[in-house]
C-alpha cells in the first residue's frame, strides 16, 4: 500500500479518470487501507456500457484477513452502483501473493478475459 499521503496526493495531481472515488480505512487513527473507484466514460460510450472500475484497492498486510478489504470493496461498489453503473471490472495480476483474487472471488468477480503481458530485459 503507497502511504495515505501519496495515495490522495497522486489522485489530486494526476487523476487516472475524471470520475472517481476513494474511500479509505482509517483504524485507531491510522490509515490502514483504502479502495478507488472510477468511471471511464470514453470507453462507456465506446461501447454502450455502464462499468466502473476499481482502479486499487490495499489493505496493509497486518490488517487483513478482518473483513476491511471486503468493506472498502462493498463501499465503493455500493458507490458505483449509484452512480448508475451495472457492471463493476477490475484488472488484477493472477500471481499476485496477496491472494486478492479470493476476495474478488467471494464477491462475485468472474474471470471475463485474460492478456498477456510481454517483456524483454534491457541489455
Amino acid at each position: 500500500c503507497n502511504p495515505l499521503e501519496m495515495t490522495v496526493s497522486s489522485v489530486r495531481e494526476d487523476p487516472f479518470l475524471k470520475v472517481q472515488d476513494w474511500f479509505f480505512a482509517i483504524l485507531n487513527g491510522k490509515h490502514v487501507g483504502y479502495v478507488g473507484m472510477g468511471i471511464d466514460e470514453s470507453y462507456n460510450g465506446k461501447r454502450n456500457a455502464k462499468c466502473g472500475w476499481v482502479l486499487g484497492v490495499c489493505v496493509l498486510k497486518h490488517y487483513r484477513r478482518m473483513g476491511i478489504g471486503t468493506k472498502l470493496m462493498l463501499r465503493g461498489m455500493n458507490q458505483l452502483k449509484a452512480k448508475g453503473m451495472t457492471v463493476a471490472m477490475l484488472g488484477v495480476d493472477d500471481r499476485n501473493v496477496t491472494k486478492a483474487m479470493r476476495l474478488y472471488k467471494k464477491l462475485g468477480f468472474k474471470v471475463a478475459r485474460k492478456e498477456v503481458a510481454y517483456e524483454k530485459t534491457m541489455e
